[in-house]
């Protein structure tokens, strides 16, 4: 089905004749098109635990994620479901959506400051701008996540310096260009 394209593919994760567990890459497809919300692939990845057919590691550290015992054990599932090994943008990105409510749920605590940039990331690619804004005071400026907030949020929730602007990843990996056009 690789064949196909992306549109085909999330109308696929939707079709009720295939298995949750056969549809998993075609929901995150889905969940990267805007077709299915983070609660729909949350919801997706839940059926597939629940199923048991096949094996799924990500849905396995989902429910950790979201009800684990104590924040560092749901920010620990959290990483391990981003860093899963895969090789579709689609499903890196859909990653941050599946988790994006989890994220939300931590909190707003420097000792997860080390974190900040996935955890927002996470948060604002589900629109959950207004949890993102709460994290404003534990990223440094001129960091991924202090851009991210800076241009993805409807008020900027601070001003920026010119040494953030230019500053901000030394120019290394052209994200400086992306944060400038989103600007």
């Amino acid at each position: 089905m690789q064949t196909v394209g992306s549109r085909v593919r999330a109308w696929r994760a939707r079709a009720p004749l295939l298995t949750a567990a056969n549809r998993v890459d075609d929901a995150d497809v889905a969940a990267a098109l805007g077709v299915f919300s983070s609660a729909g692939l949350v919801d997706h990845y839940a059926t597939v635990a629940e199923d048991g057919a096949a094996p799924n590691a990500i849905a396995d550290s989902l429910q950790t994620a979201y009800a684990g015992s104590d924040a560092a054990a749901r920010l620990s599932a959290m990483k391990s479901i981003w860093a899963a090994k895969t090789d579709s943008p689609y499903s890196a990105y859909a990653r941050s959506i599946l988790t994006a409510r989890a994220a939300a749920r931590l909190p707003n605590s420097s000792d997860l400051s080390g974190e900040a940039d996935a955890i927002i990331a996470s948060m604002l690619s589900a629109g959950l701008d207004v949890q993102a804004a709460k994290w404003f005071g534990n990223v440094s400026s001129g960091s991924l996540g202090w851009a991210m907030l800076m241009v993805g949020l409807p008020e900027a929730p601070g001003s920026a310096a010119v040494g953030d602007v230019t500053g901000f990843d030394a120019g290394k990996t052209g994200k400086r260009n992306q944060f400038f056009r989103n600007l």
